[in-house]
């Protein structure tokens, strides 16, 4: 021990020169960097606080060998390990993120990868271009045409195409058991020539399989179909099948799996298809809306697929209720490919008790807050031991909630945008983008962007409950309120566990991160939280901000622009590694 003046004695941290997968390398090779360990493995390095080594440690040198050293500056580079430090501490560039294909999961780029910036996805057919990301193309479906905005918001409205009618689908003509109705008939008997008027008459002649092929007209609904049949016609803007106040427009029964539905519109009842028990059931160019309560109902073990369709507004019947485009309950299943949910008074998709969701290509948008008595607008929400796996979803302008799983359920996303969330006047103040919540629900995200929320960006809350995000951007979370409500990018509450890795967060108002309240979790590595500001009333302005008898661990993060504090801890016992 060398003796010395009072400045010379600083605190010392030992380092070495790792790869990705924390074996030795070479200072200067590509994905060399640091990392912190005890000054006894071999090749740590010493250095005092606030530097790092230039180098290597000298060969033969003991572990724990003094440096040579130098200040401490920009640690990563574009999201990978870099050696070149500087003396200033610019904002670093974004993570990057890459994938084998559209269809491949988010991974860590190898080295000569470029991939794109967190944020960002690949521009489809174009290899090496990157563009904001939206989660999904879908506007408008295959079918579906173009036909000015949607009231309040930015995305336009859709209608069905009378371009893409035929006058009978040839799979039609060469089918067997193909019974024929036309509104504009009477006293026929099902055949082309002369066909029957209504669904209720084809119905009564139908048998296991039959094809029951509607001409350009309205129809009656109200029926409950008891045998697997196909129900097609010649294209959703030409033929409509309509419900009542009481009663969907369609039920496919128990007995009926196996039904197919296409080139139809659903409308006026009181849910629009619902789908009771019936397994296999498939739904194509179909448009449901608008009806009352629920757009598409499946229940009680039923299972389905839906392609290329709009399930759109939904309204509600009672005050005090709210509304779901989709709603998938009692242990049942459906699997959504490019179909888009918009305008409902309430869930745009609901999953729940035992029930699951698989998603490709999914677009949620303009679901609305109703009252003060009721939570609604929300895009797609979990609940009860449900599971959902998202993959190009795009959830836009809605107004409570992004995406949630909520007690038991589990959520696996990729490639997700959510955006423009902001509450209604006299809603809650406080609007969630991603969220894990209640007891072991579980959220699993990867090449996320969540931009413009007005409350929580992404937040894990309630004993059990755990977030992982990797490859994500968290942009512009602000406060709705008069009062100007605390709010926060990523928050962790109420002993829950939360792991975030190569996430960039950019303007806050509030706060970066939040973790409150006793035995709440948070890993976080190589994440950035760049200009954080206050708010008028709560005050703010953190990095971090950390409560009572919490844990946070810190690995590779960069803090900066901030107007108050890098990181807080205004209460007792919390802990920070």
């Amino acid at each position: 021990l060398t003796m010395g003046n009072a400045a010379s004695c600083v605190p010392r941290w030992c380092s070495r020169w790792v790869d990705a997968d924390a074996k030795p390398c070479a200072l200067g090779a590509v994905g060399c960097g640091l990392e912190a360990v005890d000054c006894a493995v071999a090749g740590a390095v010493s250095c005092a606080a606030g530097e790092v080594p230039q180098g290597a440690a000298a060969e033969g040198a003991q572990n724990g060998a003094m440096g040579p050293c130098r200040a401490v500056g920009q640690l990563t580079s574009d999201g990978r390990r870099s050696d070149a430090f500087v003396d200033a501490l610019p904002v670093p560039p974004r993570q990057r993120w890459c994938a084998d294909d559209a269809d491949a999961p988010p991974r860590d780029c190898k080295p000569g990868e470029v991939g794109c910036a967190v944020g960002e996805e690949p521009v489809p057919d174009k290899p090496g271009l990157c563009r904001p990301m939206i989660g999904t193309d879908l506007l408008c479906p295959t079918g579906f045409i173009e036909s000015g905005l949607r009231p309040g918001s930015p995305l336009p409205r859709c209608e069905p195409d009378p371009g893409a009618c035929e006058q009978i689908d040839p799979a039609i003509v060469a089918a067997k058991s193909v019974i024929y109705v036309d509104a504009a008939a009477s006293n026929g008997d099902g055949s082309l020539g002369a066909p029957f008027a209504t669904l209720a008459a084809a119905l009564n002649v139908a048998t296991t399989g039959a094809v029951i092929a509607f001409a350009a007209g309205s129809y009656v609904g109200t029926q409950t179909l008891t045998e697997k049949v196909t129900l097609v016609g010649r294209c959703a803007a030409l033929v409509t099948m309509t419900g009542s106040a009481n009663t969907p427009a369609l039920t496919i029964g128990p007995l009926a799996s196996g039904t197919t539905l296409r080139g139809i519109t659903f409308s006026n009842g009181r849910r629009g298809v619902e789908i009771s028990g019936a397994s296999k059931v498939v739904v194509e160019r179909v448009l449901i809306g608008p009806n009352f309560e629920r757009g598409l109902s499946m229940n009680y073990g039923a299972s389905a697929t839906i392609r290329d369709s709009i399930i759109e507004d939904v309204a509600v019947v009672h005050k005090g209720q709210h509304a779901e485009g989709i709603v998938v309950d009692v242990q049942s299943h459906v699997t959504v490919e490019r179909v888009r949910v918009c305008g409902v008074a309430g869930h745009g998709v609901l999953v729940r008790v035992d029930s699951s969701l698989t998603a490709t290509d999914l677009l949620v948008d303009g679901t609305n807050y109703l009252n003060a008595e009721v939570l609604g607008g929300m895009g797609i929400w979990l609940d009860t031991n449900a599971k959902a796996t998202l993959r190009r979803v795009r959830l836009s302008h809605n107004r409570s909630f992004g995406a949630g799983a909520f007690a038991l359920s589990t959520l696996h996303a990729e490639r997700l945008a959510i955006e423009h969330l902001r509450p209604a006047a006299g809603q809650s103040p406080v609007s969630i983008g991603l969220t894990s919540a209640g007891a072991v629900s579980k959220v699993v995200a990867s090449a996320v962007r969540i931009d413009d929320v007005f409350g929580i960006a992404v937040q894990s809350s309630d004993d059990g409950a755990d977030l992982k995000l990797t490859h994500a951007a968290i942009e512009r979370t602000a406060s709705f309120t008069v009062d100007d409500s605390l709010t926060t990018a990523l928050g962790v509450y109420d002993a829950a566990t939360a792991t975030v890795r190569s996430v960039y967060i950019e303007d806050s108002k509030g706060a970066g991160v939040h973790v409150d309240r006793k035995g709440s979790k948070l890993e976080l590595e190589d994440v950035v939280i760049h200009h954080v500001r206050n708010t008028a009333a709560k005050g703010g302005g953190y990095g971090i901000h950390l409560g009572s008898g919490v844990e946070l661990t810190l690995r590779r993060v960069y803090i900066g622009d901030v107007v108050e504090a890098g990181i807080l801890s205004d209460f007792d016992g919390a802990k920070v590694d």
